[in-house]
């Protein structure tokens, strides 16, 4: 892989991180009620996904899934459903803020909120395409695919952190006007209404 299809690629993936998806919603609700180490604890969840649509794409699985309608369809509905549930509980039960420092049973929610973002990314129907569809358009003949696109699939879970973290920092800074119960039950209602949107969307949204 050459310096200029590198220079090219990077800032290509690193757009494609930058678009707000449910993982990055999830991530700025982690953030939000457990803190910022927490959050990026749980994000790296969805890299188990992310290895897996990597390794099937590498075997040749992935393209089969991606242009299987009834297989992406099932992904697609049942990760649909999966993120109106997650809003409905968020919608129903708010946000905690604490002391916008952390909760203190937050040590045992780690695990549940990387199991989250890993499920959340298995189940969107976007990483398939992203996995078989997009990245391959950035690997030469020339050289070994398998390798090209263990070096792609790292570049985009390395831009996938740090455009996590740039939402996550972001919303952090503005968390202080949220610290009222009026405004604890605005941004928890508005992420929950988001989440459930991104399902209705996943749901109609067509291969």
């Amino acid at each position: 892989m050459t310096i200029e299809a590198l220079l090219l690629m990077i800032p290509a993936i690193f757009l494609i991180n930058m678009i707000p998806g449910p993982n990055i919603l999830l991530a700025i609700r982690n953030a939000i009620q457990y803190g910022y180490i927490h959050a990026m604890i749980g994000v790296t969840g969805r890299y188990i996904s992310f290895a897996l649509y990597g390794s099937l794409t590498a075997f040749g699985l992935g393209i089969i899934i991606a242009n299987s309608i009834w297989a992406f369809t099932i992904i697609k509905i049942i990760g649909a459903i999966y993120l109106i549930y997650i809003g409905y509980l968020n919608f129903k039960n708010g946000i905690n803020l604490g002391d916008l420092v952390g909760l203190k049973s937050q040590q045992k929610n780690v695990f549940r909120l990387f199991k989250e973002e890993a499920f959340v990314a298995l189940l969107n129907p976007k990483i398939i395409l992203i996995f078989t569809a997009l990245l391959p358009q950035f690997i030469t003949t020339a050289e070994n695919f398998n390798q090209q696109f263990f070096s792609l699939t790292l570049l985009f879970c390395i831009g996938e952190l740090v455009a996590t973290s740039i939402y996550v920092i972001g919303i952090l800074l503005f968390a202080k006007k949220f610290k009222s119960p009026k405004g604890q039950s605005i941004l928890s209602k508005s992420i929950g209404g988001f989440l459930i949107g991104f399902g209705i969307l996943m749901a109609t949204s067509k291969q």
